[in-house]
């Protein structure tokens, strides 16, 4: 009985953790927002491990055209955006066995 109680409790809750404003922010890990943004973030990481190099050994300042200058800031905002992304990604606690989407929990995972 008294096990019986605290299972409704968690539950209860998990509930109300559940509904909160920031809460409902967090993201599921494997979840399709995730698959569609990860090849962004591949991309950004692929230009800016060979074009960055490239650039500063060959490219002069004077040389830089707008559309550098621009793909640089886009793939800038990629990274922020994957940063911001970051904290509200949630993810499996292997104590617990269950899959955390409390923004302070998550938050605090990934700091």
């Amino acid at each position: 009985m008294g096990s019986n109680k605290n299972l409704m409790i968690e539950e209860f809750q998990e509930s109300l953790v559940e509904k909160t404003c920031f809460n409902r922010l967090v993201v599921e890990e494997d979840g399709s927002l995730h698959n569609k943004w990860d090849p962004f973030v591949l991309l950004a990481i692929v230009y800016t491990a060979i074009f960055v190099p490239y650039k500063i050994s060959f490219i002069q300042d004077e040389d830089t055209t707008i559309l550098l200058l621009v793909v640089d800031k886009m793939v800038d905002a990629i990274f922020v955006v994957d940063l911001v992304l970051a904290f509200f990604t949630s993810y499996y606690d292997s104590e617990t066995n269950k899959i955390v989407k409390d923004v302070k929990l998550v938050a605090s995972h990934y700091l």
